[in-house]
């Protein structure tokens, strides 16, 4: 382990700068985290209207560029991305220092 004791103990470091400059980070961290949420929360009811639409009208083709053909692979891949991407977002709770 690393003495971070200063060799001159009348040597002082102000460490309000590093404070302020972290407290900064950690805010935008959280405004991103927020951002990040309400994007996936759009994510989830746009893939709940077309899980609901399928089930209404059942389709086998999807039209998306790189989709697999069948669509309820699609929503199976679909929904599993987003279950993944929200298991990767830190909790709001877990931003701090």
């Amino acid at each position: 382990m690393v003495d971070s004791t200063p060799a001159d103990p009348a040597v002082e470091v102000d460490m309000d700068p590093y404070a302020a400059r972290v407290e900064a980070d950690l805010a935008a961290v959280a405004d991103d985290r927020r951002r990040l949420a309400a994007l996936l929360d759009t994510a989830a009811g746009a893939l709940a209207t077309a899980e609901a639409q399928q089930r209404r009208t059942p389709t086998r083709q999807v039209d998306f560029p790189g989709a697999p053909d069948d669509v309820a692979l699609f929503l199976a891949d679909a929904r599993r991305m987003l279950r993944a991407a929200r298991a990767l977002m830190p909790e709001p709770e877990d931003i701090t220092w």
